[in-house]
């Protein structure tokens, strides 16, 4: 599956990255919102993950612009964060295609939601919502 993350502090994005390899993802990293949306435009990923956006973006805006622009039709979001309300708003637009952890988290709880994506996606069929039992 590929994975595209977006993180906005270095030392976070090393992390996660290591932890999205070493669950079998082929991982892109943005390292900018112009680089993400370059990305999402040039190969559309099956994963985006959105972590911690730079100060004056919010990640609620960042989610409706992708979701506007169709990048997250056919993929899943995972959204990291530190906000209980994003992940409260987000899956009404959304629908099943999303899950959201709140940070700070421990290594095991982002293996434990990346292995329940991989287990509800169909590589030749994209995204299922027959998967999301």
């Amino acid at each position: 599956m590929k994975a595209l993350l977006y993180e906005y502090e270095l030392d976070l994005e090393l992390l996660l990255s290591y932890l999205v390899e070493g669950e079998g993802f082929d991982l892109q990293v943005a390292a900018d919102q112009e680089q993400l949306l370059a990305n999402c435009v040039k190969d559309s990923p099956d994963l985006m993950i959105l972590g911690n956006c730079p100060p004056g973006i919010s990640q609620h805006d960042l989610i409706s612009y992708l979701h506007e622009q169709g990048f997250l039709a056919h993929g899943f979001l995972l959204v990291l964060t530190t906000d209980p309300s994003i992940c409260e708003l987000i899956p009404s637009m959304l629908q099943n295609n999303i899950e959201c952890l709140l940070t700070p988290l421990v290594p095991s709880q982002l293996r434990t939601a990346l292995r329940r994506i991989q287990a509800r996606f169909r590589p030749a069929l994209g995204w299922n919502q027959a998967n999301s039992g």
